[in-house]
């Protein structure tokens, strides 16, 4: 499940010109690949420079006579940095700082696109330094927004706002100079009323970086689990999401946040577990693969927020949580945020591991934190009979006693391993001319057994086995 980073490019404003023939080509090489871009796509490629920000900046131009003093001028106020936005206010511009992880900034600056879009504001250029790139809003859609620099926000055609922005580590660093408190309170009213309007990731499964991660065509039907791992999940996740479940424990004073560990081996089913969720519950899905730093963990619980229903997986936490006599520090805050979204109810947290003692204690043995660990083993034999039938699905398998290959396959073997047997055994039938007459293997008990015999074989020796990732050892 894991996504790639969004394509980000800047491309010029064009600030107070048309957009060039060239301009307009490689917008279309970006967006119009099967050439049909629709209009509002590129309505921010086209933004103007605002007029009085465009007035006030022709007075520190290069071609100024050299003997004036506004070259120097203009050189001061950069080192100041906002002694020309006191002369684009007429007074003492107020400056607002905030910083947004990726998931906020896109959020908001598709409030702005809309807002844009409806006439309600108005967005220009306050001078070169204004650049855009494209952004991603479902799966297959793209919209041109502010990236970076120096914009102009015109609110109902009469109060400006100059947001200047930049990118740093995980963040973005938004400034918004404004006349007054009032007009800053203005516009983050009307932004914070856009972003629960318009968070175009409702309902999506997404990285918490904001790609947008394809979700297979998969459902419950497609996963081997054993039968308490079924009721787990179904007693506490899918009944977790069901709208009428959640009423009835509401009205009994039940909490609505749930947390669970996903525990076993590598190939046992944890992962496809996840994505079988991610793919059948249709909610809003945040998947986590790695964290650097405690902001990013704030930032990931804090848009969580802005859900009425989430769930967060967090693969493979051990890896950059851990413990906290060995692990990267960020523990405290991860349990503080846990902690903390139980005001809230909104949310589910998935966890999985392959080694639960990596876990720090306050994690794993704190119901409210995680109220359940679902140990994932390796399948039985009635569990590998039903998986090796299911994987063998299209194939001539009449010639095969599954009961007899499984009771060959050894008993630490997983699905993941399962698979590779299958594989294996269908390249071992086109290697015999095993197939029918539209070339389609053809699979047998003795190919099934002569596959599995040349992996205990591998499997004895620790070199081979280390090389295949054929593992015994059960960790957790």
């Amino acid at each position: 499940m894991r996504g790639r980073p969004r394509p980000c490019r800047d491309v010029c404003a064009n600030v107070g010109t048309p957009m060039s023939s060239e301009d307009k080509r490689i917008i279309h090489e970006i967006f119009d690949r099967d050439k049909d871009i629709k209009e509002n796509h590129i309505t921010y490629t086209q933004l103007k420079q605002c007029p009085r920000a465009k007035k006030i900046l022709s007075k520190f131009s290069p071609e100024t006579e050299f003997f004036k003093s506004t070259i120097a001028e203009k050189s001061h106020f950069d080192q100041t940095g906002t002694a020309v936005y006191d002369l684009f206010f007429g007074c003492t511009a107020i400056r607002h700082d905030e910083d947004f992880s990726y998931l906020d900034f896109y959020i908001n600056m598709y409030a702005l696109y809309k807002l844009n879009e409806q006439g309600i504001i108005e967005i220009s250029s306050f001078d070169s330094s204004a650049s855009l790139s494209p952004m991603k809003i479902n799966y297959t859609d793209e919209i041109i927004v502010p990236n970076s620099g120096a914009f102009v926000i015109t609110i109902n055609k009469s109060l400006e706002v100059i947001l200047s922005m930049h990118r740093y580590d995980k963040m973005v660093g938004c400034v918004f100079y404004t006349k007054t408190y009032e007009d800053y309170s203005n516009l983050n009213s009307i932004l914070r009323d856009a972003t629960i309007k318009y968070n175009f990731y409702e309902n999506k499964v997404f990285s918490h970086d904001g790609s947008f991660l394809d979700v297979p065509n998969i459902t419950f039907d497609d996963i081997y689990l054993e039968e308490n791992i079924r009721k787990e999940v179904k007693e506490n996740i899918i009944d977790y999401i069901d709208p009428e479940e959640i009423k009835i424990k509401v009205k009994n004073g039940l909490p609505t946040k749930r947390g669970l560990i996903f525990v076993g081996s590598p190939g046992v089913g944890k992962s496809y577990l996840c994505k079988v969720l991610a793919t059948t519950l249709k909610t809003t899905f945040m998947v986590v693969t790695n964290i650097h730093s405690l902001c990013e963990i704030n930032s990931i619980f804090g848009f969580a927020s802005k859900f009425k229903r989430i769930i967060i997986l967090f693969e493979d936490i051990d890896i950059y949580i851990g413990d906290r006599e060995i692990g990267s520090g960020l523990l405290p805050t991860m349990l503080n945020e846990l902690d903390g979204v139980q005001i809230s109810n909104n949310i589910i947290v998935l966890c999985t591991t392959n080694n639960l003692k990596g876990l720090d204690k306050a994690l794993r043995e704190r119901p409210g934190r995680f109220d359940r660990i679902l140990k994932f083993n390796s399948p039985c034999k009635t569990l590998k009979v039903k998986m090796l039938q299911g994987i063998c699905t299209n194939k001539d398998v009449s010639q095969v006693d599954f009961e007899t290959v499984c009771e060959a396959i050894p008993k630490h073997y997983t699905g993941a391993h399962i698979k590779e047997v299958y594989i294996t055994a269908c390249n071992e039938a086109i290697k015999r001319k095993s197939v029918d007459e539209n070339e389609i293997v053809v699979l047998t008990t003795d190919i099934f057994l002569a596959v599995i015999k040349d992996f205990k074989q591998k499997d004895s020796n620790k070199e081979d086995k280390k090389r295949m990732g054929f593992d015994e050892d059960v960790n957790g």
